[in-house]
């Protein structure tokens, strides 16, 4: 007999049992499984000291567990009081959102209000644009006769008015007052007088000469004043103004323009409006120098200049008392800079005599057409409308260059 021993089917079974089962998981159990391991395989019980520092093992590890479970107790109760004043701030906004939409509603409304209140108040104005107040005229001057004969013998006799006779009043009439009102009334505040004139070139005259004929000129010993008629609401505006201008020119931080400054209308260009014109005299400022100068090119599309300037460069190259070329180079510039000013300082006055010529010429015809309309005097008014806009164009185009920007809107 050899002195291998034959395996049994017991001894392959069971090693077919043992491949047949699955590894057991370390993870989970591994103290456990390291305290019985010996065990089963057969070996010797731990000691006393392996099990107390297996339980020591055992006892840390609780304690880490327990410490992070605490952790995360403490980080969630901090979550939760985190959200919960996240929810209340969510609450809150969207309250301040409700309030806001309420307010921008509300302010939306006043200035519509505000809005229309402004609308009105342009067309009172509006309706009103031919319309004078005359202030301090006494109580019961009129005699028998109406307001609007009082009214147009006013302006005849005691103004002086040029062509009185021919300026038509539609309406006249005082200030309306109610019985109370009447019994308060003093001599010394009598009503004012509300007048509207037929047309308002008429009325623009009477207000344009009242400063200065009814300056010394009393009626019945009383100074007599003609404003403009207009609202409450402007009024009231114009008091605070008042005010406000006292009290600057007591601090002598601000002057607010006089009666006295000279203002006239000329005829808008482009619209049917007249533009007021007033000169402000300012405070003097300091002389100052010609200033940097600058080649206007819109003059090299003018034949006149270019002529000229041919002729004239004609004879400076042909000029033989210079003969050093930089030199005369540089003297050629010059003279090119002093021909190119005086050529721009004739053509700007002329611009300015032909800019005037055309704008009385434009106070006239209006006149005519407002006295007698006829489709002539529109015609006409259209082309001197038309001169005076291509003349101001050319004046822009001046400006345009000298303020030297890069892009300009043309309209």
């Amino acid at each position: 007999m050899s002195g291998k021993r034959k395996p049994n089917k017991g001894d392959k079974k069971s090693q077919r049992k043992k491949e047949a089962e699955p590894e057991m998981s370390t993870s989970e159990d591994e103290l456990f499984d390291r305290s019985t391991r010996g065990v089963q395989n057969g070996a010797d019980e731990p000691s006393n000291g392996q099990l107390m520092q297996k339980l020591n093992d055992m006892t840390s590890l609780i304690n880490t567990v327990l410490t992070r479970l605490e952790k995360v107790e403490i980080e969630h109760k901090v979550l939760e009081t985190r959200v919960t004043q996240l929810e209340a701030s969510a609450e809150n906004v969207e309250v301040s959102l409700e309030e806001i939409k309420t307010q921008q509603g509300t302010c939306a409304e006043k200035k519509d209000i505000e809005n229309l209140e402004r609308q009105l108040d342009d067309l009172a104005n509006r309706s009103r644009r031919n319309n004078v107040v005359i202030w301090g005229i006494p109580e019961n001057s009129e005699d028998s006769s109406d307001c609007r004969a009082f009214i147009s013998s006013f302006l005849e006799k005691h103004m002086k008015i040029e062509d009185a006779n021919k300026i038509e009043v539609e309406r006249a009439h005082r200030s309306p007052m109610g019985k109370l009102a009447q019994a308060q009334a003093l001599p010394d505040n009598p009503r004012p007088i509300h007048v509207k004139f037929l047309r308002y070139i008429d009325r623009e005259r009477v207000l344009q000469g009242a400063p200065k004929i009814l300056k010394k000129n009393n009626y019945k010993g009383k100074s007599i004043f003609i404003t403009d008629d207009v609202t409450q609401r402007i009024r009231n505006d114009r008091k605070k103004l008042i005010v406000l201008r006292n009290k600057l020119r007591k601090e002598n931080k601000f002057a607010l323009i006089p009666w006295s400054v000279p203002a006239y209308i000329i005829p808008g260009i482009r619209t049917d409006h007249s533009a007021v014109v007033i000169n402000v005299p300012l405070q003097k400022e300091p002389c100052r120098g010609p200033g940097h100068w600058k080649f206007n090119n819109s003059y090299l599309n003018e034949d006149e200049y270019v002529n000229e300037m041919n002729n004239n460069l004609a004879t400076w190259l042909d000029d033989s008392s210079i003969s050093d070329p930089q030199i005369k180079w540089e003297w050629i510039k010059f003279k090119v800079r002093d021909t190119t000013i005086k050529y721009a300082k004739k053509k700007g006055l002329y611009k300015k005599d032909k800019v005037k010529e055309l704008n009385n010429k434009l106070n006239v015809l209006e006149q005519s057409l407002a006295n007698n309309p006829s489709d002539n005097i529109l015609e006409e008014i259209q082309i001197v409308k038309n001169d005076l806009e291509e003349l101001d164009s050319k004046i822009i185009d001046g400006v345009i260059v000298r303020s030297r920007i890069r892009w300009a809107e043309k309209r």
